[in-house]
């Protein structure tokens, strides 16, 4: 998900579906490498440039860069819990189950 309305869409990068390949194939991604390095150093941060692979309305694929990043915490804001999963009450009244 994108964190601004700002569109960053993959450059050098192309997506095709196959119909002939088999169902274990889903496509094939094509790059043009000057354009797509050019692309990488434009939007890399951290050492990444992370993209989502989507269906445009006329059905084409195409690349865009994710540009989502956590929101920082108030200097001085407690790191939230981590939240434990309850176990369902079935799974803990059956002894017979090996897990």
């Amino acid at each position: 998900m994108s964190q601004n309305d700002d569109k960053v869409f993959g450059e050098g990068i192309f997506f095709k579906t196959k119909e002939s390949a088999p169902s274990f194939v889903i496509g094939s991604v094509s790059i043009k490498v000057d354009e797509f390095i050019t692309f990488l150093k434009d939007n890399v941060k951290k050492g990444w440039v992370n993209m989502d692979l989507k269906e445009s309305k006329g059905g084409k694929h195409y690349f865009q860069v994710d540009t989502w990043e956590p929101k920082p915490r108030a200097e001085g804001a407690p790191a939230p819990e981590p939240t434990k999963a309850a176990a369902p009450a079935a799974a803990k009244a059956d002894p017979g189950l090996p897990f």
